[in-house]
C-alpha cells in the first residue's frame, strides 16, 4: 500500500503539474 511518504511524493508532482499547467494556461 501507499506509505505517508509515497502520498506526500504523488501529492508534490500532482501540484507541480497542476502548476505547469497554470502557466501553460496563462501565457
Amino acid at each position: 500500500g501507499l506509505t505517508t511518504l509515497d502520498a506526500l511524493y504523488l501529492s508534490e508532482k500532482e501540484v507541480e503539474n497542476l502548476f505547469k499547467n497554470c502557466m501553460l494556461l496563462d501565457s
